[in-house]
């Protein structure tokens, strides 16, 4: 289940928290199109139950690389929006 930014943004984290609690089963995807701060929004967003988080492909690569730290230390994973990326499948590696 994807909660989108305009939720996110709207609702902040109960969102995320009252999806996971009540789906604990499912996977919940945090779509925050990360493009700044990217490690504080993946834990805050992870630690309220998302399972996933969306980065833009077109952040920094130090910023991409500190989410994904923030990911793997949570057991979790980034997922990259591609969006105006010129080498799509590229950026998305």
């Amino acid at each position: 289940m994807e909660t989108g930014t305009s939720q996110i943004l709207s609702e902040c984290l109960r969102c995320i928290e009252s999806i996971h609690k009540k789906f604990s089963e499912i996977l919940i995807g945090a779509d925050l199109k990360t493009m700044d701060g990217a490690g504080l929004e993946a834990e805050m967003m992870l630690k309220a139950g998302a399972n996933m988080v969306v980065a833009m492909g077109q952040m920094h690569d130090a910023s991409i690389i500190e989410q994904v730290k923030i990911a793997k230390k949570c057991g979790s994973k980034v997922m990259c929006g591609v969006m105006l990326c010129e080498d799509k499948p590229v950026r998305a590696r």
